[in-house]
């Protein structure tokens, strides 16, 4: 049976809340090469009250741990496979489990780059740093053996498995950039239902 891997959520003002978020973000992209980017807290929550809203209509406010801009260029794809925090075999419901989720808003060329997840078969994995060390090292997966299981665009709100191998492939000449918030304690309930 194949994990859990992403899951679209009903936001019902995910328009503002996705321009509030560009409009914080955008800012801090500059210049940054493909990778992960945490920003600090306090200024998200003095900035972005549509988000906290949203993440506090649902309890998840006070387990926001990191908000993160992800930034992607072209070129990237399959190659690029990875888990994030080294987490190995993807987790799963029912299980008490941190940062292994994500809720993501696409802020910049992400209709035409879709988050494609695998199946792990063969092969040698790599233990890679992310650009910025503090942000952890993730397996890569560039030279194993992978078969595609599932794949979703981010033209809506996303909660998704981080743990399940994953790669952005953009084929664009534009880069593309998202916000993921990661909690202390991962929102499974949110993989469940429609929210």
């Amino acid at each position: 049976m194949n994990p859990f891997t992403y899951r679209y959520l009903d936001v019902p003002n995910s328009h503002q809340i996705q321009e509030e978020l560009k409009n914080f973000i955008l800012p801090y992209c500059e210049d940054k090469p493909t990778g992960l980017w945490s920003v600090d807290l306090l200024k998200f929550f003095a900035k972005c009250p549509e988000s906290i809203q949203y993440l506090t209509n649902f309890n998840l406010s006070n387990k926001l741990k990191k908000v993160c801009y992800i930034i992607v260029h072209p070129g990237s794809g399959e190659k690029d496979a990875h888990v994030d925090r080294n987490i190995e075999p993807p987790a799963s419901f029912g299980t008490d489990t941190n940062g292994c989720l994500s809720l993501n808003f696409g802020i910049h060329n992400c209709t035409e780059t879709p988050v494609i997840f695998y199946e792990y078969l063969t092969g040698p994995k790599d233990y890679v740093p992310l650009p910025d060390p503090s942000e952890g090292s993730y397996i890569f997966y560039a030279k194993s053996t992978l078969k595609e299981i599932d794949r979703y665009i981010l033209d809506a709100p996303v909660i998704m498995n981080n743990t399940v191998p994953h790669a952005i492939y953009n084929n664009t000449d534009k880069i593309r950039i998202s916000v993921s918030f990661r909690f202390s304690t991962d929102p499974w309930n949110l993989t469940q239902i429609n929210q």
